[in-house]
């Protein structure tokens, strides 16, 4: 016999062993008429425990969060996400708020948002605004009714109101820093809790997955430390949550899939502004991607033209149905389409989101080339390139999926 298959055999012969050992020790069956084992609570019953254990809210409990917010390797906003008590003795609240500025493009974001939520974090009221610079804010205000319904009305830049209604709604919570709330509560155990959350995009209530996972590590660009990793999940939107494993402080909050990360200032991480290069030819099939990218959330169009081989790309789409014969007259047409598509980031914040994109990159071999599929927040972004001479160019652009 040889000694791969006496491996096999003492193999099985242990793992028979094992089988014979845990039949042996395994706990007897209950005698009939004994009660049965409790049943392992769901992720909803689990929640309501957990809300009904909650203590009176204090500022002992109350916390701020101020971040950075970075798209890729970027910052190009903050945020403060923040809890404290209010109401009365009688009738405890917490005051939530969060507060958000970005700038995307020439234009510039702000959110505010202030939620009143009962000790149990069920919302009382709501109110969120968004302004976009140089333009009328966005509001959206919710209350219950005497009947118990949500009542939510939005009024646009142009003042024009609506209103609806979620009857549903009764033990809704609301904010990222309600969950939080919930979330630095020190009993609150690992496992999944399903929890009702008014949603501000639908105007509805929907049921959201916290699934807390304990003890894990925060890792962004060259920081790394120890943190409570808590996930939350609502709708198609997913967040990782991490907190101070000594005294449950928010640290950070990712946005699973977009590569936007809210990075707690205290971290002091410090940004990347290293140019990317674009002189010369591009060395490797994504860097010729990346300079696509810059070009395009720079407005620098000549870099856009320098990174394709037009010739090439003008017999990929003429293979896909393009009518254009002339490859000048194709040029032309697809640079108006590229401008567009323009933004106007200056460098080299912007060089930070294209590296930050770049590596999050997956590359696949295709039969004379190299396929490329950007990162966030480009991952739509998927392209093929072409070495010639040991100088990269996109030769198709995009690609389909």
């Amino acid at each position: 016999m040889s000694r791969t298959r006496s491996l096999v055999c003492i193999g099985v012969a242990l793992l028979a062993s094992v089988a014979r050992v845990s039949a042996e020790d395994a706990p007897p069956a209950p005698a009939p008429g004994a009660p049965a084992a409790p049943a392992t609570p769901t992720p909803a019953e689990r929640l309501r425990a957990a809300r009904a254990a909650l203590p009176v809210p204090s500022a002992e409990r109350a916390f701020t969060f101020e971040a950075d917010v970075w798209l890729g390797e970027a910052r190009f906003g903050v945020a403060t996400y923040a809890a404290k008590p209010a109401g009365t003795k009688e009738h405890p609240r917490w005051e939530v708020t969060e507060h958000s500025e970005t700038q995307g493009g020439a234009n510039r974001q702000r959110s505010d948002t202030t939620a009143v939520l009962d000790r149990h974090l069920r919302v009382l009221s709501y109110e969120r605004s968004i302004r976009v610079e140089g333009e009328a804010a966005s509001t959206t205000k919710v209350a219950f009714t005497e009947t118990g319904e949500l009542r939510v009305v939005r009024t646009d830049p142009e003042g024009e109101e609506t209103v609806t209604t979620d009857d549903g709604a009764v033990d809704a919570t609301a904010t990222l820093a309600g969950v939080i709330v919930l979330l630095r509560e020190t009993r609150l155990l690992a496992g999944a809790y399903d929890l009702p959350v008014f949603v501000h995009d639908s105007g509805t209530v929907e049921t959201a997955r916290l699934d807390v996972r304990g003890p894990g590590t925060l890792e962004f660009l060259a920081l790394k430390r120890e943190a409570l990793v808590a996930g939350f999940t609502l709708g198609t939107f997913a967040f990782d949550l991490y907190l101070d494993p000594k005294d449950r402080q928010p640290l950070a909050i990712r946005h699973v899939g977009r590569n936007i990360t809210f990075l707690a200032k205290s971290l002091d991480v410090a940004e990347d502004v290293e140019p990317i290069a674009t002189d010369g030819p591009a060395a490797t099939a994504k860097d010729c991607g990346l300079r696509l990218a810059l070009g395009l959330v720079t407005g620098d169009l000549a870099l856009v033209e320098r990174t394709i081989d037009w010739p090439a790309y003008h017999a990929a789409s003429k293979e896909r149905g393009l009518k254009e014969d002339d490859v000048g007259a194709f040029k032309e047409m697809a640079l108006k389409a590229f401008s567009q598509l323009m933004q106007h980031i200056d460098r080299p914040k912007a060089d930070a989101v294209v590296r930050g994109a770049g590596a999050k990159a997956s590359e696949e071999p295709s039969a004379d080339g190299v396929i490329v599929h950007l990162g966030a927040p480009f991952d739509g972004v998927r392209y093929r390139a072409v070495a010639t001479d040991g100088a990269w160019k996109i030769v198709d652009f995009p690609l389909p999926r």
